[in-house]
């Protein structure tokens, strides 16, 4: 009896320092800090006068899935025509490492103590001192609603625009949780209703907007309409909007447009 009241109290130790260890491991902060975070820094360029880069990272939002990182690149000179904008996956490596996958490619970021990040060479891993990005006191982002979301991406394929049509696009008004826009061809109103992650969207087709309708852009409205529908999440990267399917599948993808 009194053997198995010692075994009975070792294992109550036992699980009681599993459960310790747990906790700790749950709550151990992250070595990037709280999320969402934002970046700023102009990189060296061998063709113009510098690349400032754009960088914002995001926690899962209970998806372990979606530690997504938005990156826009802007080439400076005159113009400024060289932007880009990437949307991927970024995870810590056990060294440290902020890892960023772009475009299939692994781009490592050194974590400084003071929450900077610096870009390490590919050549022989020792960081690149003017290759730095300092974190903002604050995240930069766009809100969901009252905002002008031009549609850019439906289904995986880019979206055109003909001569004389206009862009398609989404607003989503807070005060009353109505929605306006246009599809290309035809006005777009309607409801909706969210939550932190999901949303639920009723759109309508309006009057037209112009008496011709290019077949390709009556196609087009058309899928817009149905990704509607078909969208139960959202996440806001920075200045881009996604909308997911019912399988976490992207079905369109927004920028932000400040009239």
């Amino acid at each position: 009896m009194k053997r198995i009241s010692i075994f009975a109290a070792l294992l109550g130790m036992a699980l009681f320092c599993v459960a310790c260890t747990d906790q700790t491991q749950a709550t151990a902060p992250s070595p990037l800090g709280a999320l969402p975070a934002s970046y700023l820094g102009q990189l060296p360029c061998d063709d113009c006068k510098a690349i400032r880069y754009e960088l914002s990272l995001f926690d899962d939002g209970g998806d372990s899935h979606l530690l997504d990182y938005a990156l826009k690149r802007v080439y400076l000179g005159p113009g400024e025509l060289r932007r880009f904008h990437d949307q991927g996956q970024w995870t810590v490596e056990p060294d440290g490492l902020l890892v960023l996958d772009v475009d299939g490619q692994k781009v490592r970021w050194q974590i400084e103590p003071n929450g900077d990040l610096t870009l390490m060479k590919t050549e022989d891993g020792d960081p690149e001192p003017s290759a730095r990005l300092t974190r903002l006191p604050e995240y930069v982002g766009e809100p969901l609603e009252n905002r002008y979301w031009r549609l850019i991406e439906i289904q995986g394929k880019a979206v055109s625009v003909s001569a004389g049509q206009r862009e398609p696009y989404l607003v989503l008004r807070s005060t009353d949780m109505s929605l306006t826009g246009s599809g290309g061809c035809q006005w777009l109103s309607g409801s909706y209703q969210r939550s932190a992650r999901t949303i639920d969207i009723s759109p309508e087709l309006g009057k037209p907007e112009t008496s011709d309708c290019p077949a390709q852009t009556s196609v087009q409205q058309q899928a817009f309409i149905d990704v509607l529908q078909q969208s139960v999440s959202w996440r806001v990267l920075a200045d881009r909007l996604n909308f997911r399917d019912s399988r976490g599948s992207v079905v369109a993808r927004f920028e932000v447009v400040h009239l």
